[in-house]
């Protein structure tokens, strides 16, 4: 029975290291990926400061204008103050540094 039991533990522990040595895969956003993303949490953020919740903004346009800069356009909606759904169009441009792997918007919210 002894035996069983510490079989048991020095299997528990070898799954426990195994598991801890996995390698985090890093995922590398591509320049439009990484401006769409920005775009859809810069609205989500506006709009939670206009006292909404359930927010959800979703870029459906977007297209390269040069390297690295884009054009989209999308679409939001949430629930505001008073439970109404509110729901509108916005359109922006972004930027892309790939020094710096992050992005940069300039957006309007109709």
């Amino acid at each position: 029975m002894k035996k069983l039991i510490a079989l048991l533990l020095v299997t528990i522990i070898l799954i426990t290291v195994c598991a801890c040595d996995e390698k985090e895969t890093v995922t590398i956003k591509t320049p439009k990926d990484a401006v769409i993303d920005r775009a859809e949490w810069h609205v989500n953020f506006i709009i939670t400061n206009y006292g909404c919740k359930r927010t959800r903004a979703q870029v459906t346009t977007i297209r390269e204008t040069t390297e690295n800069t884009f054009v989209f356009y999308g679409t939001y909606s949430a629930i505001d103050a008073y439970n109404q759904n509110v729901s509108g169009t916005f359109e922006g441009t972004g930027t892309y540094y790939p020094e710096t792997q992050k992005a940069s918007v300039d957006v309007e919210i109709d």
